[in-house]
């Protein structure tokens, strides 16, 4: 959103949007992973190999059956859209898949976010109109994302708040540590520099949709532990989308890649 706000265009806006689709990946990836360790340990058992055997195949099943039905999905659509050139039945279409992609991941018990994930992948990588989907797509967002929010801050336990203490703090501020040295370290190992190095760290530290999507899966997966971890990361989300947007914003206008005077991109 504050990409498009300033009309961003340029060697670091397309690496910055590449590396936020990486990051969310890897994300989604890490929650599954650290979930089903969690859940093994909760469930009676110990080590016993039904018990490993219940963790792992599930977890498996979560990526790789997510991916291959955004795969699937991805495909049809891709190919399909060559016949779909009005804005109006390309967001029907759009909305039809992911409608589908969410109803078909319940069904399967995999993953409705990394479906969708690898439904953009595959449209992006097959389609040469997959920009005009998504122009489609991006004029209506604005008002999904303010009711993403709504239902978000609805969960948002207050009283917990007092309970943040030395985790919340950690887990912020470690936040801000890894994104701004992993990405400088990152920047480095792929050869990059200049403006890279200088300017890309800084605009790595918004966190919103993901997070929260995030919190209400672990609601759902392990309950007893949900409170607490809910609580800590909505609240990390309202400080990191305070200075997460400056710091998009800073960084695309000292590069020189804010064009506030031309047509807006879409991302």
């Amino acid at each position: 959103m504050v990409l498009r706000e300033c009309n961003a265009k340029g060697e670091l806006t397309d690496v910055l949007t590449g590396v936020f689709a990486l990051d969310n990946l890897a994300c989604l990836i890490t929650v599954n992973v650290v979930l089903a360790v969690v859940q093994f340990h909760l469930q009676p058992g110990g080590w016993s190999a039904g018990a490993i055997y219940q963790t792992i195949v599930p977890f498996l099943w979560q990526i790789l059956g997510a991916i291959a039905l955004g795969y699937t999905v991805g495909f049809l659509l891709a190919a399909w859209s060559a016949k779909v050139v009005e804005h109006g039945e390309q967001l029907i279409l759009l909305a039809g898949c992911v409608l589908l992609c969410v109803g078909a991941s319940s069904v399967l018990h995999v993953s409705s976010m990394i479906t969708n994930l690898a439904v953009g992948a595959t449209l992006v990588n097959l389609s040469e109109r997959s920009r005009h989907f998504l122009e489609s797509l991006s004029k209506t967002d604005p008002p999904l994302y303010a009711i993403f929010f709504v239902l978000a801050g609805a969960d948002l336990d207050l009283s917990l708040l007092p309970m943040l203490g030395i985790p919340g703090a950690i887990y912020i501020f470690g936040r801000l540590a890894g994104k701004i040295g992993g990405t400088r370290v990152g920047v480095a190992l792929a050869g990059g520099g200049g403006k890279l190095g200088r300017k890309l760290p800084f605009a790595m530290c918004a966190q919103a949709g993901l997070a929260i999507g995030l919190t209400l899966t672990i609601e759902r997966r392990v309950p007893e532990l949900a409170p607490g971890i809910t609580a800590v990361v909505l609240a990390s989300v309202i400080v990191f989308e305070i200075i997460g947007p400056f710091g998009v914003r800073w960084t695309v206008l000292r590069a020189g890649e804010a064009h506030p005077e031309t047509e807006a991109p879409r991302y």
